[in-house]
């Protein structure tokens, strides 16, 4: 402990150095105050690393102090400009690995989870996300935020002031029913797994007394769910298919 607190109170021992200490992880969970401290003042150190394309202690480790929830780490985190940057980055990205829209997502669900407020003002890009749902990680975050769970309340009315449920059907509307996977295992084609996500963010939809309403009554320039619940792959895969009836059942009981 002795040592991490010099190596803290030392201006030439970097970041990454401290961040990689397997004991700084160790006493900030045990809530020591000079290791808590020094992260909180280095909170867009950790979201730079966190959400960094790589997974070294240094990145890994940054990511475990974010999820913790810490408030004032999360708080300083969503004031800066560098979160959105980054965000809007990852997001729009074509060839950004997984994990990082994984680790996004993750940290965006304990940031709804802690500092609601603050969270709701900070993720007007979330509309960007759902053309990635067929990551597992992002299917849970919008799954999870949807849910009547009381921790995530005070999201359904700005998911729905946000215009949330015409994002999701402009999602909709993209798919290609005529479209025919190349995978010799149709459960590695990401088109019927996003389709797959797809109706199983609307099933959540569903069954939310707040956002069902505005599922039903959505009509995107003639656009009606209806119709695109009626449709079908010609080879569709077991999972897809009851999915979408899944959703049909939530729709209609």
């Amino acid at each position: 402990m002795d040592d991490i607190e010099r190596k803290i109170r030392d201006p030439n021992v970097s970041f990454e150095e401290i961040i990689s200490d397997p004991f700084a992880i160790k006493l900030y969970k045990f809530q020591n105050q000079t290791v808590h401290f020094y992260f909180k003042n280095h909170a867009l150190d950790l979201i730079q690393s966190a959400l960094s394309n790589t997974k070294t202690a240094v990145q890994n480790n940054s990511f475990t102090i974010i999820i913790l929830g810490d408030p004032d780490i999360l708080s300083a985190i969503l004031r800066s400009e560098k979160f959105l940057d980054l965000a809007l980055q990852i997001v729009d990205a074509t060839t950004e690995e997984p994990y990082v829209l994984g680790r996004l997502s993750t940290i965006m669900l304990s940031c709804l989870q802690t500092v609601p407020d603050l969270a709701t003002q900070s993720f007007g890009f979330i509309y960007h996300l759902l053309p990635h749902c067929s990551n597992p990680s992002v299917s849970h975050f919008f799954e999870s935020i949807i849910s009547d769970n009381e921790r995530y309340l005070c999201a359904h009315k700005w998911l729905i002031d946000f215009g949330f449920v015409e994002y999701l059907f402009r999602e909709f509307q993209k798919i290609d029913f005529e479209y025919v996977s190349t995978e010799s295992n149709p459960y590695f084609d990401t088109i019927y797994e996003q389709v797959f996500s797809l109706y199983q963010i609307l099933s959540k939809c569903a069954t939310n007394p707040i956002i069902f309403p505005h599922i039903i009554n959505q009509d995107l320039k003639g656009f009606r769910l209806i119709d695109f619940l009626a449709m079908d792959f010609r080879n569709t895969p077991v999972y897809v298919e009851n999915a979408r009836w899944k959703s049909i059942l939530a729709l209609t009981t």
